[in-house]
């Protein structure tokens, strides 16, 4: 959902960056959930954690990618563009990592880094959540 919006959705020009920020932060939501739905320990609600970080941003990057290459629309001012947008300005290596930047090379290193950076904030967020006993829930 949090894709959909950050590809579609235009912003206000002062809301931007924060959309940008609370988009990259989207794997600690996933993580949080995905820790607090899971039993057992914090090494089991981690590693559950890590995978839909894992999954959440090869989704993300993957949508990155497409709106990159126009492969799909993205709004104006939408949080897909303010990241093409600072990519496509601040070439960051360009002088030093030429390769990066031709064929679909950039788009892998975009969906690693996204798989990455969603998974280490999932592991983060589903090892230090708290555990809760979801039976009682229901009964």
């Amino acid at each position: 959902m949090v894709i959909l919006v950050a590809n579609f959705v235009s912003l206000p020009r002062a809301f931007v960056w924060i959309g940008v920020v609370l988009s990259l932060l989207t794997g600690l939501a996933g993580g949080l959930v995905a820790g607090r739905l899971t039993s057992g320990g914090w090494h089991t609600r981690a590693i559950h954690a890590l995978l839909t970080g894992l999954l959440g941003g090869l989704l993300f990057g993957v949508t990155l990618w497409f709106s990159m290459s126009y492969a799909i629309p993205r709004a104006e001012y939408s949080v897909m563009w303010a990241i093409n947008y600072l990519l496509a300005t601040n070439p960051l290596g360009i002088q030093q990592l030429p390769w990066l930047y031709t064929g679909n090379t950039l788009g892998i290193v975009l969906v690693l880094l996204s798989m990455g950076l969603f998974a280490v904030e999932g592991y983060i967020a589903g090892g230090a959540v708290s555990q809760t006993d979801h039976r009682s829930q229901w009964d």
